[in-house]
């Protein structure tokens, strides 16, 4: 059996083993209605009808309200979005898992926003999808799998993250990325071909990496350059807010929250948009919010939410030790 018909029917292998069964659907903010699958306390996104497939950009939300239970989106299943019209997506902070072939030929797909809460890239996750042009892995990814961007034709830049530890055979093979690529300490494992039908022309590695098999890894010619650990970080102290200054930091969920900072400007409160009804769909708050340094979210300001229509749930963490009226 050649190598061709094996790689159709692993593909089919795949595509089979990810049960498509639809327990609701809820439309998110945007007005797109995405399918889910109940497990547990927790759902998946689901593909929808080939008839019907996603397309244009989709905000998956963090969480989904089914029946009055409010379920966390925890997972994207495999080919949740295959072969679908998609040109965005955003990945919220709940989600934990990726399986495989979840975007696997999206033609139109050009931007991917993944939280910092995804530990792994699958295989075939964004294979065949021509129009992503730049990919940034955030810190918490340790694994990219078999062929995960094989044939992203458009790809120029990928930023691999401090974190990653194996990238797997032929997983940017094939894709259009070119010039100077940066391998971070932490990567121990390339597999055969991950970058080798690529344009990338100088390999920047960590003097002493034990990486080896390289000359199967990368296109023939490539130039590879070491250099030395950085220097860790010296810790200085950032000054404190002034009391009263208001600022915005949008949270994990890409929901910007405004801050009210409060007493001798060691705390902050969560206070009023700058435009009125400005929360919509789900907020959650965090504990504490990084504004130069980091200050505990200990109040919500009387008023915080009034007038959002489309506010549908808050989540209130623990730090909060005072509420006015909403």
């Amino acid at each position: 059996m050649n190598k061709t018909v094996c790689v159709l029917l692993l593909s089919l292998l795949v595509a089979s083993s990810y049960a498509e069964r639809v327990d609701f659907a809820v439309a998110n903010l945007d007005g797109v209605k995405i399918n889910y699958q109940i497990n547990g306390d927790n759902v998946t996104v689901v593909r929808r009808d080939e008839a019907d497939p996603y397309s244009g950009r989709v905000y998956i939300p963090a969480r989904a309200i089914y029946e009055g239970k409010s379920y966390p989106v925890t997972t994207i299943g495999g080919i949740a979005f295959k072969y679908s019209d998609v040109t965005e997506v955003i990945i919220p902070s709940s989600v934990t898992s990726i399986q495989g072939a979840a975007f696997e030929d999206c033609p139109a797909l050009s931007k991917v926003t993944i939280s910092n809460s995804v530990t792994s890239i699958g295989g075939w996750l964004f294979s065949n999808c021509p129009s992503l042009k730049e990919v940034t892995i955030p810190n918490s990814v340790v694994y990219i799998g078999f062929r995960a961007f094989w044939g992203c034709t458009g790809l120029k830049k990928v930023t691999l993250g401090g974190s990653l530890k194996t990238i797997e055979e032929d997983a940017f093979d094939n894709s259009g990325l070119e010039g100077k690529l940066t391998i971070p300490a932490s990567v121990t494992e390339i597999g055969r071909g991950a970058f080798r039908d690529t344009k990338i022309t100088t390999v920047s590695l960590i003097a002493g990496s034990n990486l080896s098999g390289l000359s199967d890894v990368f296109p023939y010619g490539v130039t590879f350059i070491e250099r030395n650990k950085p220097d860790p970080p010296i810790d200085e102290p950032v000054p404190s807010l002034p009391p009263n200054r208001r600022f915005t930091v949008v949270n994990d969920d890409g929901v910007g929250i405004t801050y009210h900072v409060v007493g001798d400007g060691g705390n902050v409160a969560v206070a009023a948009g700058d435009v009125q009804g400005a929360y919509r769909g789900f907020v959650e708050i965090p504990a504490s919010v990084t504004y130069g340094k980091t200050y505990p979210v200990t109040s919500i300001e009387k008023g915080a939410f009034g007038s959002c229509d489309g506010l549908t749930e808050v989540i209130i963490p623990n730090s909060v030790t005072s509420i006015g009226e909403f």
